[in-house]
């Protein structure tokens, strides 16, 4: 798959689409966490205008956002677009150029800093475990014996 107009869009709105914001209680973190869902591919996705947009205090409402979701608003945009990136590194073979851009990074240098720091191993190191992991489960796949019980398949 090469990264053009219509492939990039096909996958944001999968992700998009994967993409649940929590029962939280607090409507302020609730219309935050949309907006970061929203905006989550934009480069310039600048939380400080989020706050100023939601009318928010740009001290107390990463403070309540910390609380419903675990980590700060910026922790937890890098965390979307990490896992996008993972999913996407799995199942497609979009470049990770491509995936840099599709994902808001401003360049494929500074996705794969990100991505190796999140998930200790490189774009492409991942990459070629997801495939191996995926040809191993196409090689020995998961079957039941008589009495129900799973495991992997021996294979040839």
């Amino acid at each position: 798959m090469t990264h053009s107009g219509q492939n990039a869009e096909t996958l944001r709105n999968a992700i998009q689409r994967s993409l649940q914001s929590p029962t939280t209680g607090d409507e302020l973190v609730a219309q935050l966490t949309d907006l970061i869902h929203e905006r989550i591919f934009e480069t310039d996705l600048y939380l400080t205008g989020a706050y100023r947009a939601l009318g928010a205090n740009r001290r107390d409402l990463p403070y309540r956002f910390s609380r419903v979701h675990g980590q700060k608003p910026r922790e937890y945009v890098s965390a979307v677009r990490l896992r996008a990136a993972r999913s996407l590194l799995s199942f497609t073979d979009e470049s990770i150029t491509g995936i840099s851009f599709l994902l808001g990074y401003g360049s494929s240098n500074a996705f794969s800093m990100a991505f190796r720091r999140w998930a200790l191993c490189s774009p492409r190191e991942y990459r070629e475990r997801a495939l191996q992991t995926r040809a191993d489960r196409t090689a020995h796949p998961v079957v039941a014996d008589d009495h129900g019980r799973t495991g992997r398949s021996p294979g040839p």
